[in-house]
This record gives C-alpha cells, sequence and structure tokens, in this order.
C-alpha cells in the first residue's frame, strides 16, 4: 500500500564528501558546510556577519530563536560558496523548498550587497 505523503525530493547518492579533499564528512555541520573543518576554505566574514546580522533582525520581527530562521552551519555554508541564484542556493544543506521560497530572495540580496 502507497502512502500519500509528499516524499523527501533530495535523495543521498551515497555518504557525503568533502568539496577540497574528497574525504567523508562525519559531523553534521560539516555535511552542511560540505567540506572537512581541517580543510581550508574561502569564507567571506562580511558576508557571513551580514547573513548574521539579517537573521537576527528578522528573528526578532518574527519573535523566534534565530536558528529557526538558518543555522551557523547554513549561514556559513552561503557565505563560502555565495550562490548567485535560487537554484544555487537551494544546493546549500538547510535550504529547503519552504527555506528557499520564504528568504531566498532576500538571502541573495544579502549576498549581492556584499560583493
Amino acid at each position: 500500500m502507497g502512502s500519500n505523503k509528499p516524499r523527501n525530493e533530495r535523495v543521498r547518492k551515497g555518504p557525503a564528501k568533502c568539496r577540497v579533499c574528497n574525504k567523508a564528512l562525519v559531523t553534521a555541520q560539516e555535511r552542511t558546510l560540505g567540506h572537512c573543518h581541517a580543510c581550508p576554505v574561502d569564507r567571506d566574514e562580511h558576508t557571513f556577519g551580514a547573513l548574521r546580522q539579517w537573521r537576527l533582525e528578522l528573528s526578532r520581527e518574527r519573535q523566534v530563536p534565530a536558528y529557526i530562521i538558518c543555522t551557523d552551519a547554513t549561514l556559513l555554508a552561503i557565505a563560502e560558496q555565495k550562490p548567485d541564484s535560487l537554484d544555487a542556493l537551494a544546493s546549500i544543506p538547510g535550504i529547503g523548498p519552504a527555506k528557499l521560497t520564504e528568504f531566498g530572495e532576500e538571502l541573495l540580496d544579502v549576498v549581492r550587497a556584499q560583493s
């Protein structure tokens, strides 16, 4: 008997691998960031700070904890990858269909403003 529940569209194709060294990613934060903690990355601290400020203002406005909007790991991944489209943003772990629809354009605006 089949279920009428919508299926998760993201299908994992095996263990997540570091995009720098190709080793298996162990922790949830590593999987979200897409790289090992030991691997060097090109993180833009200004973009990360701007994303955190955007999240803080939105969380205060909505009276919810900041992590409900986006986790630090997701904001770090956005600051590192600097997506330039909704499709690129959707590929970042922590940005599912609901967050993409609700926050996608705002997140891209924050990233673009830091470029």
